[in-house]
């Protein structure tokens, strides 16, 4: 079924890259209405939809391997494309679409906004950056030299409200002299729909323009003076967050010529990120030192970064659920989406972010070591291990290599 209704309804998203920096390009569908149309039970065609890709999506889940994802992509990002425009011309309405009328997920840059942190009395008070007015008209205050801005960029699904931007701005603006940004994407990250699996290519192309507009901001503040150079930036990223800032910092180096400090990648996306479009993800030429903390099956388990760090071994986080129990709640509920959800924002994918925290903090102090793999890890190298780092926030910037750790919640 699923192949049968992907290739009736789907054009092709094309992630390419070109020259010297990261582009994206899409692939505009020619019109979908007659065969959308022609369905005598659209709704039952999507369930039938997404209970197939989740037999795709469970083999990995269940027992890591890439195959079932490199074919869940293709189709997805087939299927994504031409859903993308009908949905948004309100062709799928009634149950599928409560919000008629109202337009599905954005893909505009102007919808992204930047809320900068620099109050220590009160955390929540914060002044909405506009790059086209000159800082000092807006009160923001000048980034004094040898403090840093941290700007955090969450992921699919998520919001600057939510668990990943609140607990890592209040942790830095606790603990730290240093300015915080949050980069407020929602509107292009958060599908207003029940299924929002299919959009999940399209958020993906909208993490790129987010990083384009976080680029534009980094310039601003070097050329408005608010930041005296660019090793003053350091970007952390949550999920697609993390290649968003990898794409702000190519952007940034092809202006420059130099590269902006330090990007931190908090488990960063999988899901879109195999074969050609490997090319698209971050990688370590990014900023002058790239860490990256790898906690799921749903985040890149390659080494990605300078320094690739691995707590509990990098898949399954302590305290947990068992992949088991996503797929039972699949089968009880009768849809994938909800699985899906479920997934993304699995405890061991959101552990990524809850151990940078707890790093932050400076009476915590995580050491790891240096190992060739989890299981080295645990039966010879923990215990003669010839080359500590300190883990998350206050990492050296010479460390290279993988590190273990174990960690607990």
């Amino acid at each position: 079924m699923v192949y049968r209704f992907i290739s009736a309804v789907i054009p092709l998203l094309i992630l390419g890259f070109h020259g010297q920096t990261k582009e994206l390009s899409l692939i505009s569908p020619r019109a979908l209405r007659d065969t959308i149309m022609a369905s005598s039970d659209l709704k039952k065609a999507i369930v039938d939809l997404e209970t197939d890709v989740f037999s795709l999506i469970s083999p990995l889940t269940l027992s890591g391997t890439k195959y079932p994802w490199r074919i869940f992509t293709q189709d997805l990002a087939k299927a994504q494309s031409r859903a993308l425009d009908e949905l948004d011309n309100n062709i799928i309405g009634g149950s599928l679409n409560p919000t008629k009328g109202v337009k599905l997920l954005s893909s505009s840059p102007n919808d992204v906004h930047f809320h900068l942190y620099q109050n220590r009395r009160d955390f929540n008070s914060s002044i909405i950056i506009d790059v086209t007015r000159n800082p000092w008209s807006q009160n923001i205050l000048q980034v004094r030299p040898g403090d840093q801005v941290k700007i955090l960029i969450h992921g699919f699904q998520s919001g600057p409200s939510l668990a990943f931007t609140t607990e890592t701005k209040d942790a830095y603006l606790g603990e730290t002299s240093h300015s915080v940004i949050v980069v407020d994407w929602e509107v292009l990250a958060l599908p207003k729909n029940k299924i929002r699996l299919l959009l999940y290519p399209a958020v993906t192309v909208n993490a790129f323009k987010v990083g384009e507009k976080v680029a534009m901001l980094i310039a601003y503040m070097l050329e408005t003076g608010m930041i005296a150079d660019l090793s003053q930036v350091h970007i952390i990223g949550h999920s697609l967050g993390a290649h968003a800032a990898g794409y702000a910092g190519d952007l940034t180096f092809s202006r420059f010529g130099r590269k902006i400090g330090r990007i931190t990648a908090l488990d960063a996306a999988f899901l879109a990120f195999i074969g050609p479009q490997v090319k698209l993800r971050l990688d370590k030429g990014d900023a002058k030192f790239v860490d990256a903390i790898h906690t799921s099956g749903i985040g890149v388990y390659d080494p990605i970064a300078h320094a690739d760090f691995y707590p509990n071994g990098g898949r399954n986080q302590v305290s947990c659920y068992k992949p088991e129990t996503y797929r039972a709640n699949a089968v009880s509920d009768s849809g994938f989406s909800r699985a899906f959800e479920q997934i993304i924002q699995s405890c061991s994918h959101a552990r990524a972010y809850h151990y940078f925290v707890k790093s932050i903090k400076k009476e915590n102090f995580f050491w790891s070591c240096k190992c060739v793999s989890w299981k080295d890890y645990r039966t010879f190298c923990k215990d003669s291990c010839a080359h500590r780092e300190r883990f998350g926030e206050y990492v050296s910037p010479t460390a290279r290599g993988k590190y273990y750790l174990e960690i607990d919640p």
